[in-house]
């Protein structure tokens, strides 16, 4: 409280100088029987000194709380991850509502997320509650209907194909997604892996096709994700980059059959 930091103010300064430095600033004593303050060039009095310290220790604790509630959060996606398979969800959102906690799971595969009768949600929740304190957690399921156009699906299972087959077939393994998703109608797909493929020297390998945005706002659209699959050679890294054919391009110019009769109908009439 307020007595304890004017007894660490006054504790610090038992040197011979009238200095107390605090982090980054340093504050120094004018006069200690008029209780007046230099601080950052101005003379304050030390009630309004203590107010600002105070102010500044507050400013640090709500910065620390709010790293560990971001550190938390992130702990509690990625075991949710791991606990109900790596390469079934896409992501884990969580929302805070008055009546409890809402974690939304993306997921292709909601049979064995669910499992027979809701136990394996159920046993996620009761492992919620304890793990990480949640009151009152509520899982809900939202289903990926064309799970070719999810980057972060498509990553997960290169990364497993890595682990499976080795570094020999990653051509094998690339190719073979990048033909899926465009077959599945995809308007472009970029493929990036990085590590040591195939041999013992780092190198990075790109294979794309179609058409995709790359800068400015109409690159927002594009759908992009990231996995690493660990292989007898080290670590890989795998960037997949989606544009998916629902997506809105402010620059796409649609040439419709009534544009083209009427600049039939004005080439006819020159």
């Amino acid at each position: 409280g307020y007595a304890d930091v004017v007894h660490k103010v006054h504790k610090t300064n038992q040197l011979d100088d009238t200095f107390i430095d605090i982090r980054e600033d340093v504050y120094l004593y004018k006069d200690t029987e008029q209780e007046e303050i230099i601080y950052k060039e101005h003379s304050i009095h030390w009630f309004q000194f203590c107010w600002i310290l105070l102010k500044r220790l507050s400013n640090k604790m709500e910065e620390k709380n709010v790293v560990k509630f971001k550190k938390d959060e992130f702990a509690m996606k990625e075991f949710i991850k791991t606990s109900l398979g790596r390469g079934r969800i896409s992501k884990v959102k969580i929302e805070y509502t008055p009546v409890g906690e809402k974690i939304i799971i993306s997921t292709h595969k909601t049979g064995l997320i669910i499992g027979r009768g809701g136990e394996r949600i159920d046993e996620l929740t009761r492992t919620l509650k304890t793990k990480f304190k949640l009151e009152n957690p509520h899982v809900e399921i939202d289903e990926i209907r064309k799970p070719e156009f999810d980057a972060q699906l498509v990553a997960d299972r290169i990364a497993l194909e890595l682990e499976k087959w080795g570094n020999l077939k990653f051509k094998t393994i690339a190719y073979k997604e990048l033909t899926r998703i465009m077959a599945a109608g995809a308007l472009g797909t970029e493929i990036r892996l990085s590590g040591k493929l195939p041999s013992e020297r780092a190198k990075n390998w790109r294979f794309a096709a179609g058409y995709l945005k790359k800068v400015g706002d109409s690159a927002k659209v594009v759908n992009k994700a990231k996995a690493i699959a660990i292989t007898n050679l080290g670590v890989s890294g795998i960037k997949v980059s989606i544009l998916s054919p629902d997506a809105k391009i402010h620059d796409k110019v649609e040439i419709t059959e009534e544009i083209k009769n009427q600049i039939k109908k004005e080439i006819t009439e020159e």
